[in-house]
């Protein structure tokens, strides 16, 4: 299975409220304070970062960097 880390809560957040399903939890490599969030890679996980981003750009906000 293909995965996605997300390590912004929020983001984690709109994507659980867009139908996304979290597989783990873990704590983050970098920051021992925080948790990264993993989700399925699939293409409505795809589709909901896209559009996401595409409306972040949108009200003239940077856009995220989305690594694959």
């Amino acid at each position: 299975m293909d995965c996605k880390v997300i390590i912004k809560p929020s983001i984690a957040r709109m994507l659980l409220h867009k139908g996304n399903q979290i597989v783990d939890i873990k704590p983050n490599k970098d920051n021992k304070n925080a948790t990264v969030f993993i989700f399925e890679l699939t293409e409505k996980l795809k589709n909901d970062l896209n559009s996401m981003n595409e409306e972040r750009t949108q009200n003239g906000m940077i856009s995220w960097v989305l690594r694959n």
